[in-house]
């Protein structure tokens, strides 16, 4: 019973998809020693009311420190539920999207430390999403992310691009 439990949400999950990257840029304090950095994300957005989503999604982020040639730096591995508002209250135009979750795994490495960076995690992103083709669904959108873990806290700033992919039609 579990099993077909799992694999309905599973396959719900997987009607709403969103593939992301991003280009992400430490900010705070010491944001001058990280070079630009990147993410891949995975979402799920399922519909709950017109022009709101509840968004469930898992990433990687890495950003490198500067000359170390890509060998240093900090990476976060967030999990994060959230709410997508689209705010013409359809499925496109502009949107806003606070989300919370939690940072499983992550490590900041320097000459000075090697040190984990998991714990709680929040974001409020913007942007717009655009019309769909009924297959496919792109969005560009800002996100304003900090992780909080023992130690001290990192913050990050990012550029999104997200292509949808469905397995079926949207409509």
């Amino acid at each position: 019973m579990i099993k077909v439990f799992f694999l309905n949400v599973s396959l719900l999950l997987a009607c709403y998809l969103h593939a992301q990257i991003e280009v992400v840029k430490i900010v705070g304090k010491e944001s001058n020693e990280y070079s630009i950095g990147f993410g891949a994300v995975l979402k799920a957005a399922v519909p709950v009311s017109e022009g709101g989503s509840a968004t469930l999604e898992a990433g990687v982020i890495y950003s490198p420190i500067k000359q170390t040639g890509g060998e240093q730096g900090i990476v976060f591995v967030p999990i994060k539920a959230g709410y997508r508002y689209v705010l013409s209250g359809s499925s496109s135009g502009f949107f806003v999207e606070p989300q919370v979750g939690y940072s499983v795994y992550g490590a900041l490495t320097n000459d000075f430390v090697d040190q984990k960076v998991n714990g709680f995690d929040w974001a409020v992103g913007a942007g717009y999403l655009f019309p769909s083709n009924r297959r496919t669904q792109y969005e560009v959108g800002l996100r304003y992310e900090t992780v909080y873990y023992k130690g001290g806290s990192a913050s990050l700033i990012a550029l999104r691009f997200t292509s949808s992919f469905s397995f079926g039609s949207r409509e």
